[in-house]
């Protein structure tokens, strides 16, 4: 099933993948993987190596839509506390919630990831459905 990967397990999966890009993990079941451009662009920048891995093994960047932007416009509210207490107040992160929405696609995000707390209420607010992974 295609799904929308959050940067953390994106960086996490990339590692595993060899030069031939195939995954140590065979995760294939949640293949293609759509990444969102702001983050996609983040992870290119400061991990290049990474972010090639994980576009060779089929992770498709998808770009941020005006439905995505006016979506976060509505949240952005809704989510006061989170985005006082998440980075730099910024809130460039919230897109790609928006954006799985909008392809009616799982969120893809690691238990492991510093602020899954963060994405668990993004995704209670958006009403995005979550896939978890240790």
């Amino acid at each position: 099933m295609s799904s929308l990967i959050e940067t953390f397990l994106g960086h996490q999966i990339s590692g595993c993948i060899d030069p031939n890009g195939t995954c140590s993990h065979a995760s294939d079941g949640n293949k293609p993987f759509h990444m969102c451009e702001i983050e996609a662009n983040e992870l290119n920048r400061f991990d290049p190596e990474r972010f090639h891995a994980l576009i060779t093994y089929g992770a498709v960047v998808e770009p941020v839509s005006i439905e995505d932007l006016d979506k976060v416009g509505e949240k952005v509210s809704l989510l006061g506390g989170v985005l006082a207490s998440y980075g730099n107040g910024k809130n460039e992160f919230l897109y790609k919630y928006a954006m799985a929405k909008r392809m009616n696609k799982p969120l893809l995000v690691s238990k492991q990831d510093p602020h899954h707390s963060v994405h668990v209420e993004c995704t209670k607010k958006f009403k995005n459905n979550i896939t978890e992974f240790p």
